[in-house]
């Protein structure tokens, strides 16, 4: 499953949802918004662009329920617009199978440039390593097809139960009024390149 939460069903919104963000530009913005809120002026900014050309894929996400107005303020006699983002999308392993190489190329980039975001900030905040029990581990494996096959589903399941810890824990609070934490927690599992013989030299 790749996490980039909202659960797409196989239903024409499902289908808009998908064509929607089989385009970069959306997609870097979803990124962007994972971390900051964010207004078109500042988008163009970023990308050294015209507003003229990003303000509609603002306005095509707000129709799609991926962001929404959070707030607005007054720069210089005209009115800024600021968006927040209101959903994360979850592409199933089926829609994984059907989606082009370019585009796969474009949704995994953008999976990694929203956890770089979140990290950085984080690191910035000086809330990376403020917890005695967080977690940081990666590691090289050597695998056949049948360990990767179930690498993988180790992985969908841990997702699966973080998202139940999360629903949990959301219930707790609404009792408890206890305000709660932002946290991140990221998965991987991918396909590595061989070392050349110049890498062991």
């Amino acid at each position: 499953m790749k996490q980039g939460d909202l659960r797409i069903e196989q239903d024409q919104e499902h289908i808009r949802l998908l064509k929607g963000l089989a385009h970069p530009i959306r997609l870097e913005l979803l990124g962007i918004l994972s971390y900051r809120n964010l207004s078109p002026s500042q988008f163009a900014r970023r990308r050294k662009e015209p507003i003229s050309n990003l303000t509609y894929h603002f306005k095509y996400l707000e129709e799609l329920g991926c962001i929404e107005l959070a707030d607005t303020r007054l720069i210089k006699g005209s009115v800024e617009h600021i968006y927040r983002r209101v959903k994360r999308v979850v592409f199933s392993d089926r829609d994984w199978l059907i989606m082009p190489d370019e585009e796969r190329q474009i949704v995994g980039s953008t999976i990694l440039r929203d956890l770089i975001g979140r990290l950085t900030e984080a690191v910035k905040a000086g809330t990376f390593t403020a917890r005695d029990d967080a977690h940081y581990t990666w590691r090289p494996l050597t695998l056949d097809e049948e360990g990767w096959s179930e690498v993988t589903a180790i992985l969908r399941g841990t997702f699966d139960a973080v998202e139940k810890a999360e629903i949990k824990a959301i219930e707790r609070m609404r009792e408890s009024q206890e305000e709660g934490l932002v946290a991140t927690v990221a998965l991987l599992g991918f396909e590595s390149p061989r070392a050349s013989s110049s890498d062991s030299d």
